[in-house]
């Protein structure tokens, strides 16, 4: 486990409705995020995913990220709701904390623990939880006191009640909901209206729950709350005036056992750690309507690329996050900083991310014996319950073509034969793309197909690099076009099977020209170890021209410099 990063923040239940709030509001900060659910969730650029069930508890343990600060967000009620199941699920989540030692852990709560409460409850009040939800957060904040490693400092978070987003379930949900549907008549209220809570819009929740984090010294116990309890008749009438129209309602008299008031003081959330909540309930009211009522753009394609953490994965990420939302599947995370997509910890032959994603594009060369070559990718094609609306693109190559009776050529060639035989069976959208001899930022030297970084990094580093056949001709084609290529291919929903390249040969001799002449002045340090290649390697024919110009040679080598100069100490020859 220590050698896993150390992000700044671990929040589990990260997908949820809080959560999502909580994560997008650290990642406005600049810190570092990993995510913990059973799905994806969200995008929210540069965040950490790991889809991971706590019930599982070998695995949860052994994945579980290391961080600073670990955020406890499950447990939260639903209509599936189980208090001992969520017991032994937090009860898990514990001792992979422990495990991972982080400075602080916060425990979101509820501020329902009180019961009925006329006058603001205060942290250190007397507990009486009247309903199974309730008691068993109070059994919770025993579970955590009593089990948390005492050199992890505790923050036991009693939230008042959390709206101000479509996602989230609750009484104002049902009010603003019903407000807005101008087919909907008389709301039913339960009750008399006369029941009492206190209300705080979600980003000042988020904004509590970093305060606290920041100025937490000692275990402590804090509310997060407004200190103002409408009644459900006040929030009808606030809506009401906000809309300039009255929302018609009936009373039911109905039993529930339920609070009938509850006051929460947030003089420890005030005083000790200096946060006021910002909005108000008209004005939370009048943000929640606002994101209820505001136009439903066309949301962004989701695009999954498994095995995205490698050399094309992100330079396809460069260009495809300008206008989709991209999630990048892999069992380690690429080294590159300043992300734009979110990164899921997963392996794909084993646990496929759960979640509706438009395109999926197979980048994976799934190095095994031929001999299970076939039979693991129909269990990860099985995994991804493609459905008829997404398009699936597989990245397949050109040693097709160069050398078939190779190993990598042999398992392009069973990659290509698996899917397209299922997609055609399945009535799937399928794209096959057959790269060339693709070169530019992010590529790692030293591995098959890598000459113009290790020509780089050679330099670099004053280290000699041997070239085979300096007679030898390639289709280079610079990678940020070969991802502007495959961008063309998900908008305009291009089917077939197509090879990306520039249809152009350029011997080593000429690119080792160029080098020498044209970007660096310089002379490299090349060894040519004068054997001739005994097959030859044609240039791209079936091909997608770019809708703007192609990136020349040249300056793809210029560009491609400026790269390794700036993470030169990366990489040692």
């Amino acid at each position: 486990m220590s050698d896993q990063p150390l992000y700044t923040n671990v929040v589990v239940g990260g997908s949820g409705f809080i959560g999502s709030s909580l994560i997008q509001a650290l990642r406005e900060k600049n810190e570092t995020v990993a995510s913990i659910s059973r799905d994806v969730g969200d995008f929210i650029a540069g965040v950490d995913v790991f889809p991971l069930d706590v019930k599982e508890i070998k695995v949860f343990q052994e994945l579980f990220p290391r961080g600073e600060n670990v955020f406890i967000l499950i447990g939260q009620t639903s209509s599936s709701f189980d208090a001992l199941q969520e017991l032994t699920n937090l009860e898990n989540v514990i001792h992979a904390v422990n495990a991972s030692s982080p400075k602080r852990v916060m425990y979101l709560s509820s501020a329902l623990v009180y019961g009925e409460s006329d006058s603001p409850a205060a942290e250190s009040d007397a507990l009486s939880p009247n309903d199974e939800y309730s008691r068993f957060k109070a059994d919770a904040e025993k579970l955590l006191q009593t089990l948390l490693h005492p050199d992890i400092l505790l923050g036991i978070i009693r939230l008042a009640n959390v709206y101000g987003n479509p996602k989230n379930k609750g009484f104002i949900d049902i009010l603003i909901r019903h407000a807005l549907n101008p087919n909907s008549e008389i709301l039913s209220v339960y009750g008399d209206g006369t029941q009492e809570r206190d209300y705080m819009y979600i980003d000042d929740v988020a904004q509590a729950l970093i305060a606290v984090r920041d100025g937490l010294l000692q275990w402590d116990i804090v509310n997060i709350a407004t200190s103002y309890s409408p009644s459900v008749n006040e929030l009808i009438d606030h809506v009401s005036r906000i809309l300039h129209r009255p929302v018609l309602k009936e009373t039911k008299n109905v039993i529930h056992t339920e609070v009938h008031k509850s006051h929460i003081s947030n003089a420890k959330l005030r005083d000790r750690y200096q946060f006021t909540p910002s909005f108000s309930i008209v004005t939370g009211l009048q943000k929640t309507l606002l994101r209820y009522s505001a136009k439903k753009e066309e949301a962004p394609r989701r695009v999954l690329l498994l095995g995205g953490e490698g050399f094309i994965g992100r330079n396809l990420v460069a260009e495809l996050s300008q206008d989709h939302n991209c999630f990048s599947g892999g069992k380690e995370k690429s080294i590159w900083q300043g992300r734009e997509d979110v990164f899921v910890h997963i392996d794909p032959y084993t646990h496929m991310p759960p979640g509706r994603y438009d395109t999926i594009i197979h980048l994976i060369d799934h190095a095994i014996a031929l001999s299970g070559f076939a039979e693991a990718e129909q269990r990860l094609v099985d995994a991804m319950r493609l459905q008829p609306q997404t398009h699936l693109i597989v990245i397949s190559s050109s040693v097709l073509y160069t050398q078939p009776d190779s190993a990598y050529a042999n398992r392009k060639q069973l990659l290509e034969d698996v899917y397209t035989v299922f997609c055609a069976q399945n009535h799937i959208p399928l794209t096959i793309v057959r790269l060339f001899n693709v070169y530019g930022p992010f590529q790692y030297p030293y591995r098959p197909g890598s000459l113009v970084a290790n020509l780089f990094v050679g330099y670099l580093h004053q280290k000699f690099v041997q070239v085979r056949d300096m007679d030898a001709e390639r289709d280079f084609i610079y990678a940020p076009d070969a991802a502007r290529i495959i961008g063309d291919i998900i908008r305009r929903r291009i089917l077939g099977t197509f090879d990306v390249g520039t249809t152009k040969l350029t011997s080593l001799t000429t690119l080792i020209d160029i080098l020498e002449r044209d970007i660096l002045d310089d002379r490299l340090l090349v060894e040519s170890m004068k054997d001739r290649e005994v097959f030859s390697c044609p240039p791209a024919k079936n091909h997608i021209e770019l809708t703007a110009a192609p990136t020349s040679l040249t300056d793809g080598l210029r560009h491609t410099y400026e790269f390794y100069k700036q993470y030169k100490e990366l990489f040692h020859a």
